[in-house]
């Protein structure tokens, strides 16, 4: 094989790598600006308060308790433990299912 050939191959793989990346933006994305999501970001980031979801996983106690933390503030953080870690695209969704269009 010529180096142009092997050249090529390797472009298309890597090509094909960043096609499998590519994800599909959220409805935040969608809706929100981009300075409005950096903002939110760095508000989550800085946020020392935390909700724990443990093993019991989303339960009434942790949506009262996400209830009670947006009367004070526009960002929730939560941190997910044990098999909500695991699985964390089932906990999102259980949340959405929760809060509706909020999250």
């Amino acid at each position: 094989m010529s180096e142009n050939e092997v050249e090529r191959k390797r472009l298309a793989k890597e090509k094909e790598r960043q096609e499998k990346r590519r994800r599909v933006p959220t409805l935040a994305e969608l809706s929100l600006t981009d300075g409005e999501i950096l903002r939110l970001r760095e508000l989550g980031f800085a946020m020392k308060q935390k909700i724990r979801v443990g093993k019991a996983g989303v339960n009434e106690g942790i949506v009262n308790g996400i209830h009670e933390r947006w009367r004070r503030s526009e960002v929730v953080r939560i941190v997910c433990e044990d098999l909500a870690r695991i699985n964390m695209k089932r906990t999102h969704d259980i949340l959405e299912v929760n809060f509706f269009d909020k999250i």
